[in-house]
């Protein structure tokens, strides 16, 4: 964190986001301790209780302002229902319906960030903060801010930060950028604040990707019975029906342990590798039989200074708690870009995954692009595939047949 001196501290105020729990704590304190004029924020956003909400659901306002008090700092709330409604809970209950992923994380750093933006110029904040781990980096020479890696690699938060733009990014400041997560702990033990036990455990949570069995509530709380159909649970194999189920939204892309309509159990060799929401058909084979690696993307966002006429060796993370993989970009028309992996990946990539690109993989590694999947594939003797033969395919496949020409990335 960029240390500011003397006048040049205290002529600056910053309005930090507040959540109740560890990390946004010690980042107010953090940007006090500097002679900061520093304003907590504390942001609701559902008025609704789930228990799989719980995890995004800040501690109460009062418990906020509490602390915030005990920081000797200014205290303010904010109600973002319907912004979150229309721009996290909306997209969740319709992509699930469709068979589609969807990071929730992704949006809602977005709005949040949004939201202090807004708020700073209501209190005459010059910055925003947040106690997530990540750095922001301004190239003097360009003037242009990147997004990088903290110090705490193993609890780096860049992934959900990805979808930032430049003003944004010129605004925020990540106390946190250099401290690892025992350090945080440490000061946060000293300053003598009692967090809720499941803080910590909250966190992880969030980490984890939503589309899975956590939003099933939510879906059905919002969305028409009418959309949520009973279908079959077929083998993609041959093609059997195995069992009933209640609705596609109850299922999701490499789920194990499948449970049909009144409790039917699904061999546990099988695993859910596609979902046809049109005829409420759930597909399920042996998840060892499949992986990719290519993914072709839409939307990609990328650095301002990237050079999109030659491919880019890069690195990948495709979920907010996985690992950082080598793979090399190829850039098409309209925002389009096929990803080429080093290594196979296992299982099956489901379309409105989000893919957040790094320049390499450690300490200040730069996010330089993200974007979201559109199809993902392998190649088979020459053939680009997106599932493997079925047994008819085996049973019909002619070896005399002319196969496809393999055209590197086209598909």
């Amino acid at each position: 964190m960029k240390m500011l001196q003397g006048n040049q501290a205290k002529q600056q105020t910053i309005l930090v986001g507040m959540d109740g729990g560890v990390e946004s704590t010690v980042a107010a304190y953090l940007l006090k301790k500097q002679g900061l004029n520093v304003v907590g924020l504390g942001v609701v956003f559902h008025e609704y209780s789930y228990k799989s909400l719980s995890v995004w659901t800040p501690k109460s306002l009062e418990n906020i302002k509490k602390i915030c008090n005990q920081l000797e700092i200014p205290f303010y709330g904010t109600n973002i229902n319907s912004l979150f409604y229309s721009r996290v809970l909306e997209p969740v209950v319709s992509t699930r319906l469709a068979a589609e992923q969807f990071e929730p994380v992704i949006a809602w750093n977005k709005i949040l960030i949004e939201t202090l933006i807004e708020k700073a110029k209501v209190v005459g904040a010059t910055g925003i903060a947040t106690g997530h781990k990540a750095k922001v980096f301004k190239n003097q020479k360009s003037g242009v801010y990147s997004l990088l890696v903290p110090a705490d690699v193993a609890n780096d938060e860049t992934y959900g930060l990805s979808r930032l733009s430049q003003d944004e990014l010129s605004k925020l400041i990540f106390p946190l950028a250099e401290i690892k997560q025992n350090e945080i702990l440490k000061i946060a033990n000293l300053l003598g604040i009692t967090f809720a036990k499941d803080d910590i455990e909250n966190k992880k949570r969030r980490k984890k990707s939503l589309f899975r069995t956590d939003f099933i509530e939510v879906v059905e709380r919002f969305s028409a019975p009418t959309l949520r159909k009973e279908g079959r649970i077929l083998s993609y194999r041959d093609g059997t029906t195995i069992c009933e189920h209640d609705g596609v939204h109850l299922y999701h892309l490499n789920q194990e342990g499948i449970v049909g309509k009144k409790g039917f159990a699904v061999d546990k060799t099988l695993s859910v590798i596609r979902i046809n929401p049109r005829q409420q058909d759930v597909i399920v084979d042996n998840i060892e039989r499949y992986h990719y690696t290519h993914c072709r993307l839409m939307r990609f966002s990328h650095d301002p200074a990237m050079d999109l006429s030659k491919p880019l060796q890069c690195f990948v993370q495709t979920k907010s708690s996985g690992a950082k993989l080598p793979c090399k970009l190829y850039f098409k028309n309209n925002r389009a870009v096929v990803v080429e992996f080093e290594d196979e990946q296992e299982g099956v990539c489901p379309r409105g995954g989000y893919l957040v690109f790094y320049n390499r993989r450690a300490i200040g590694a730069t996010v330089i692009g993200s974007g979201v999947v559109r199809s993902s594939g392998y190649f088979d003797d020459e053939e680009y595939r997106t599932y493997p033969k079925t047994r008819a395919e085996d049973d019909e496949f002619d070896e005399d047949e002319p196969k496809k020409k393999k055209i590197h990335l086209e598909f």
